[in-house]
């Protein structure tokens, strides 16, 4: 359990020491609530998760952003729920700038740095399905998503490897077979990715 909580303690401060804690560049205020709001989401999340045995390792950023890129297709009761779920206290149009700023933060703390951290962030929608051109220009905005029409009906483990492929080329092979066999069905529509590494 100390073990635990000292790996999550050291997460946060990873986050701090990028530089994410204490801004210094216009609408900074924004990141630094941003990584309030997350840390507070992440001690929520580590004692959900501490009530089970054995080791645990998990990314609260990365859950956090893959969850907000999600947010930002939502509306209504859902988009607030899932806000408050996330602890987000910034409103939506700041919100999703701050992921942005604190995403640049990151990269640019690792420069020059013999520190690597790779985040890779796509969506993968059913070719020629609908979807709203300013949640997919939001999305690839903010948190630099690659965007790749694939087909679910008709090839779905065609997609399932060109994903696959995607996520392992974005972190320097470690993470591979992302998506396993039988997960993708003829009903899936859009495959959010967010792997970090």
């Amino acid at each position: 359990m100390k073990h635990r909580r000292a790996l999550l303690i050291c997460l946060h401060r990873l986050l701090l020491a990028l530089g994410c804690g204490a801004p210094a560049a216009a609408g900074a205020a924004d990141v630094g609530i941003l990584v309030r709001d997350n840390t507070a989401f992440a001690f929520d999340l580590y004692h959900r998760l501490a009530e089970t045995n054995g080791n645990l390792f998990f990314s609260p950023y990365s859950i956090s952003t893959a969850l907000a890129m999600t947010c930002a297709g939502a509306r209504g009761n859902t988009e607030k729920e899932m806000a408050a779920t996330l602890r987000f206290t910034l409103p939506p149009e700041e919100l999703h700038p701050a992921f942005g700023k604190m995403a640049a933060q990151i990269q640019e703390a690792q420069d020059g740095r013999q520190l690597r951290l790779s985040v890779a962030n796509s969506l993968w929608p059913q070719k020629g399905h609908p979807f709203l051109d300013d949640y997919l220009s939001l999305v690839k905005k903010r948190y630099g998503v690659s965007i790749t029409a694939v087909d679910f009906i008709q090839a779905k483990e065609a997609a399932r490897n060109r994903i696959n492929d995607w996520v392992s080329s974005r972190t320097q092979e470690r993470i591979q077979n992302l998506i396993q066999p039988g997960v993708l069905d003829e009903q899936t529509r859009l495959v959010l990715v967010n792997a970090i590494y």
